[in-house]
């Protein structure tokens, strides 16, 4: 173990701006106050500013999920009928590939009973979507396309009851089908999961932390093929009760970690570890303070171009007493502590993200305060007093190229600039599409045209400058990449590039001939055919549909049965759209014109 290179433990950094106030203000945003809580930022509505997601218990026992729109800096409730659920956690993704942000969340519910559920977002409304997944509550669900094959499957461990705990990978079949892979993962509870991939290899390996009813642990799994095979075994210290979030601390291009909890003797821990690119990592004692529960975000918040660490939690003995602490990146793993005048927050969430579109991440915490009273507030970054330079975009990136092979294109680029975060620090941003500016094949969770970013986190392919996908159809395919810095500002998507998938001659599974559209182009009514199935197990039984419009946003959902649907689109405007149908094992995608 070694200390941070220029870090004092005890030295206490006052920041005030420069006309005397705080770096942060509570904007006083009406948010309902939730303890045993969580929230995330996502621009579900997408018109360019983040929306939110809370859930938690309002100092009562029955807990409740929240949805706010943000409008302008005003953020108003969302109608919807949401399964409450506390002492869990949520993340926003596009699971369905319609092109807007859909909702995973775990926790317990009025009941204590453990509950996984996927709200899907339906034109701006939430559905619960009927995906059966396991329950699990005091742990965490993340997203990622562990298979690369461009839609999002689900990592998640926690208690499922009082006797089982679980950690599972959830392999997406679409339609809301999964499927557990079966990876002989501990079961864990007060746990902490991340996707990762650490050695930039293109594929998504797998962090988990927590409470394995035998004691604390923290292990990394690197993918290889089909498997997961530990890495730096014991190199990690075992920690329950905390958080783990991986970034690249000194921006030489690889991911690092900050690992915070308590362990065993229930002794509060904040390490860091600096991945040496080999495999292994050197661990960093950080600060001597004794935090359990505690959340971590990373986020570039005064524009150096290095990644800033936040952190709230409970302070082991003295009461439970709520802490919230910020280490300022120096460069090159040289932190300090700087004073933010932000109260403490205790078994809860802190998150960053640019609420108001003004360059500077600000912060949104919920959890209990120091005298075990729920909150939820809004801090705004008043950085742009003058005290911090505006982020400014990265340059798109270029140097685009595809290579097919069968049913696989490896598409790479070259590496970006950027004003602020130094070239290898920067993240990238990739979608596919069967049609131009629609990426209906790979989801950016960003806006195709404007670059501008849906939810505030690493681009989908990391740091790679190279990524695989797998299992495509025939046909011509769309596809660009954008820069994201340590702000998680995106730069301009890149002029588009394209690839054909020819499986001609290849010794494949049978595909299915595509739908049949008629007439098209449409003026009042679509006759939807849906051709002889190939795969034994499918059958024309229930049908999902799906139609896009050319800028990619969902304006039909719907479900039959048959091989044959009559669509009305006579309440359509003019222009292309896309039509996506599944059965959860085969799909079809075609287009057709509404006059």
């Amino acid at each position: 173990m070694k200390y941070l290179p220029g870090f004092f433990p005890f030295l206490l950094v006052f920041s005030i701006g420069a006309s005397g106030q705080s770096l942060f203000t509570n904007v006083n945003a009406n948010l309902q106050p939730l303890g045993f809580s969580s929230c995330a930022w996502g621009d579900y509505d997408q018109d360019g500013d983040l929306d939110l997601v809370l859930a938690g218990e309002p100092g009562s026992t029955i807990p409740t999920v929240r949805v706010y729109q943000n409008n302008n800096g005003i953020f108003a409730p969302v109608t919807g009928s949401f399964t409450g659920l506390s002492a869990g956690s949520l993340e926003w993704g596009d699971c369905d590939g319609d092109g807007d942000l859909d909702l995973l969340i775990s926790g317990r519910d009025d009941l204590d009973s453990a509950l996984t559920l996927i709200y899907r977002n339906d034109n701006g409304n939430f559905v619960n979507s009927g995906a059966v997944l396991p329950g699990i509550t005091d742990g965490q669900v993340a997203w990622g396309d562990v298979d690369n094959d461009g839609d999002l499957d689900i990592l998640m461990s926690g208690r499922h009851d009082g006797l089982h705990y679980y950690t599972l990978i959830l392999r997406n079949d679409g339609n809301f089908q999964f499927t557990d892979l079966g990876e002989h993962f501990p079961g864990l509870q007060s746990a902490s999961v991340a996707w990762v991939d650490y050695n930039n290899d293109g594929k998504l390996d797998v962090m988990i932390s927590g409470d394995s009813g035998g004691g604390m642990i923290t292990r990394l799994y690197k993918q290889d093929g089909n498997t997961f095979t530990e890495v730096n075994p014991g190199g990690f210290k075992g920690l329950g009760a905390g958080n783990l979030r991986w970034g690249d601390l000194d921006n030489d291009g690889d991911m690092d970690l900050v690992l915070a909890g308590h362990d065993l003797y229930l002794d509060g821990y904040i390490l860091l570890y600096e991945n040496n690119g080999n495999d292994t990592f050197t661990e960093y004692y950080t600060l001597n303070n004794n935090i359990s529960f505690t959340s971590i975000d990373l986020g570039d918040y005064n524009n150096d171009g290095w990644l800033d660490i936040i952190l709230s939690g409970k302070v082991v003995g003295c009461g439970g007493t709520a802490a919230t602490m910020l280490f300022r990146n120096e460069s090159f793993l040289n932190f300090s502590e700087i004073s933010t005048l932000i109260p403490g927050y205790k078994q809860g969430e802190v998150r960053w993200g640019d609420f108001n579109n003004d360059g500077y991440p600000d912060l949104l915490f919920t959890g209990f305060d120091g005298y075990d009273v729920p909150k939820t507030n809004l801090y705004k970054n008043d950085a742009g007093s003058g005290i911090f330079t505006v982020n400014t975009p990265p340059d798109m990136p270029n140097g685009l190229t595809a290579t097919t092979s069968g049913s696989s294109v490896t598409v790479s680029w070259n590496r970006a600039t950027d004003g602020q975060t130094p070239p290898e620090g920067l993240s990238y941003n990739v979608y596919i599409g069967t049609m131009s500016a629609m990426p209906d094949v790979v989801s950016p969770n960003a806006d195709p045209l404007s670059g501008a970013r849906q939810v505030a986190s690493l681009g989908n392919t990391s740091q790679d400058t190279s990524w695989v996908i797998s299992g495509l159809e025939d046909g011509t395919y769309f596809w660009s990449v954008q820069a994201i810095d340590n702000g998680f500002t995106g730069s301009s998507f890149s002029s588009e590039g394209t690839f054909t998938i020819d499986l001609v001659g290849i010794n494949d599974q049978p595909r299915s001939a595509g739908i049949v559209l008629y007439p098209d182009p449409a003026t009042d009514v679509l006759q939807v055919r849906i051709p002889a199935t190939h795969t034994p197990s499918c059958t024309h039984g229930s049908h999902s549909i799906n139609i896009l419009n050319s800028a990619g946003q969902g304006v039909f959902q719907s479900v039959f049965s048959g091989d044959s649907y009559l669509l009305d689109v006579s309440g359509f405007a003019s222009g292309i759209y896309l039509i996506r149908i599944s059965n959860g094992c085969e799909k079809y995608v075609s287009r057709f014109s509404r006059n």
